[in-house]
């Protein structure tokens, strides 16, 4: 599973994941910072990755349909916190 973390994410997420076993890669450590989101939901679709992201406009979009299964978006209780502390990465489901 390849995951693409989104820059409003923190890139600790990414190294959280990676510690987990996931590939995941954060779009600032791949030089994609500043991109519109129609280009990362065209990265993310051409690279096979699953989109990380906690962007209401791109998890309310046509984008959201565009990307399908390819989309994970994540609620934030606090808006302020850019990471996800406390988010555990599971490759097994129901883990």
């Amino acid at each position: 599973m390849r995951l693409l973390i989104d820059e409003c994410l923190s890139p600790e997420l990414a190294r959280d994941a990676q510690a987990a076993g996931f590939e995941a890669y954060h779009l600032v450590h791949l030089g994609r910072a500043g991109w519109q989101d129609w280009n990362i939901a065209g990265f993310a679709v051409d690279q096979d990755m699953i989109l990380v992201t906690n962007n209401r406009a791109i998890c309310m979009s046509d984008m959201a349909f565009t990307l399908g299964w390819l989309l994970l978006c994540l609620a934030s209780a606090e808006k302020r916190s850019r990471g996800c502390s406390g988010l555990r990465w599971s490759s097994h489901p129901g883990s």
